[in-house]
């Protein structure tokens, strides 16, 4: 009798996790942009854990567009066909916006996915992205001509931030020194820990500011740990002479990080 027991017991549970795995498949959904919302943000806000937010080829900016967040949700955002055919890009009457503000605990369950984000150039650190205390999973995005101010010409970590970067490449982007760590593609403070894998690194630049220099062509790290995997680097540069001269024309690293 007493195997019987166990043996029935044993078919409950399994049956209960058959029903709530099959429910939770069920509830995941695809929103597609523009089909069925007009803009990213709109989708991600109609979308729960798991769900997929598709955006079909064209050039997206403008409210909706811009400043663009997850929310803290475990989601998927990306492009229906990659980043050659999906842009986004700033408005053409918001000049302090960035595309991308990943600071409400996302991790690698939140991510981003097949995108060419170009042009933004707000007055602040992260052209593009800012990753405030977050560890979103960027895949297969181009980041190309963005402007930050401080640090990160494309995309600025901070407060134990955690991101992980794959597949992506980084063109033309610029950091304008004014007393940060510079980072012409990405910059990271604060005990943030990066990986960055099989990414492209090209023409970035960290420019100084008035007496102000800064370093890191491409990625400047001032604490924190990062892992750099099969990436290529190619003329990034820093100012080389006189009061703005910087460090690290690819790479800036402080003694306070782990590589």
């Amino acid at each position: 009798m007493g195997f019987h027991r166990e043996h029935a017991v044993a078919l409950v549970l399994f049956g209960l996790g058959a029903t709530v795995g099959t429910g939770r498949a069920a509830l995941a959904a695809e929103r597609l942009v523009p089909s069925q919302f007009s803009t990213i943000q709109a989708a991600i806000n109609a979308s729960a854990n798991g769900d997929v937010v598709i955006v079909a080829n064209g050039t997206y900016t403008g409210s909706g567009n811009e400043n663009i967040s997850f929310g803290g949700k475990q989601i998927t955002v990306r492009s229906a066909a990659g980043p050659t055919g999906c842009f986004i890009g700033p408005g053409s009457t918001t000049t302090e916006a960035r595309a991308f503000v990943f600071d409400a605990g996302e991790d690698a369950g939140s991510v981003l996915k097949g995108f060419t984000i170009r042009h933004f150039a707000p007055s602040e650190s992260g052209g593009a992205v800012s990753c405030d205390g977050a560890g979103p999973r960027i895949v297969d995005c181009r980041f190309i001509g963005n402007e930050g101010v401080s640090s990160g010409g494309a995309v600025a970590c901070m407060n134990a931030a955690y991101p992980t970067f794959v597949g992506c490449t980084f063109t033309g982007n610029v950091c304008f020194g004014s007393g940060g760590i510079g980072g012409g593609a990405i910059s990271a403070s604060q005990g943030c820990a990066l990986l960055i894998s099989t990414c492209e690194f090209v023409g970035n630049q960290s420019r100084g500011s008035g007496q102000i220099p800064t370093s890191g062509g491409a990625i400047a790290v001032s604490s924190g740990r990062m892992i750099v995997v099969d990436c290529k680097f190619l003329e990034n540069t820093v100012a080389t002479s006189g009061s703005l001269a910087g460090a690290g024309g690819a790479i800036y690293i402080t003694p306070a990080t782990k590589c």
